[in-house]
C-alpha cells in the first residue's frame, strides 16, 4: 500500500509539472521535446538496469509528461488529442496499483476543469467529466489483464510439471524395461527347459502392463 501511496504522490507531481508547462510551450517546441524524451528514455533504459516495479513507475511518469504536454499544448480540453488522455488512463490500470490510477485520473480532470475559462460552453467539459467515470472501467480492465496473466502463468507452470513428469517416467520407465530385457536375455542364453521359457513369458508380460499403464497416463 506504501508503494502505492508513493507511486499516486509520483504521478501527481508530474501531472503538476505537465500543467504548469504544458500550455506555456509551443505546439512545434512541445513535439520535438517530446520526441526527445522519448528518445532519452528508451537509451537510457537500454543501458540502465532496474527492478520491473522502477520501470513501470518511469513508463508512467514519462508516457504522462508526453501524452499531457500534447494535449496542453495544442488546446488542452479543447485539443483534438484529448482522447489520449483515455489511452493514458488505461495504460496506468495496466502498468500500476489501481488507486495510482483512479487519482491521477481524478487530478488529471481536476486540472483540466480548473484550466476551463468561465463562461466556456458544455463542449470542452464533457469530455473532462468523462475521465472520472472512465477510470473505473481502466481499473475493471487493468484487473481482469492481470489475473489473465496470473492464470497463463498458472497454466505454463503445470503445463512444464506435466513436462517434467512425464520425462521422469519415460526415464523411470526405460531403465525397468532395460533391466527386463536383460533378464530375458540372460534366461534365452540359458535356456534349458519349460521354467526358462516361464520366466521369459512373465517379464514379457510385466512389460506389457508398464507400456500399459505409461499410454494410459500419458492420455490422462
Amino acid at each position: 500500500m506504501q508503494s502505492a501511496i508513493s507511486q499516486s504522490i509520483i504521478l501527481l507531481i508530474t501531472v503538476l509539472i505537465a500543467f504548469l508547462f504544458g500550455k506555456k510551450l509551443p505546439y512545434e517546441l512541445d513535439l520535438q521535446l517530446s520526441g526527445l524524451l522519448f528518445i532519452v528514455y528508451f537509451v537510457a533504459k537500454k543501458f540502465t538496469k532496474f527492478l520491473p516495479s522502477d520501470y513501470r513507475i518511469i513508463d508512467a511518469v514519462v508516457f504522462s509528461l508526453i501524452i499531457l504536454m500534447i494535449v496542453l499544448s495544442s488546446g488542452g480540453a479543447s485539443s483534438p488529442f484529448f482522447f489520449l488522455c483515455y489511452f493514458l488512463l488505461f495504460a496506468l490500470s495496466l502498468l500500476l496499483h489501481p488507486l495510482v490510477s483512479m487519482t491521477t485520473g481524478f487530478a488529471i480532470a481536476l486540472f483540466f476543469l480548473f484550466d476551463v475559462e468561465p463562461g466556456s460552453s458544455l463542449g470542452p467539459i464533457v469530455p473532462i467529466l468523462s475521465l472520472p467515470f472512465l477510470t473505473p472501467f481502466a481499473l475493471f480492465m487493468g484487473n481482469e489483464y492481470r489475473k489473465n496473466l496470473k492464470q497463463k502463468k498458472v497454466i505454463n507452470t503445470l503445463v512444464e510439471h506435466q513436462t517434467e513428469l512425464k520425462e521422469n517416467s519415460m526415464m523411470f520407465l526405460t531403465l525397468v524395461i532395460k533391466s527386463h530385457i536383460k533378464t530375458i536375455r540372460n534366461f534365452s542364453e540359458n535356456f534349458s527347459g519349460d521354467h526358462e521359457l516361464e520366466e521369459i513369458k512373465k517379464t514379457t508380460r510385466r512389460i506389457e502392463k508398464l507400456i500399459e499403464k505409461y499410454e494410459e497416463g500419458g492420455e490422462a
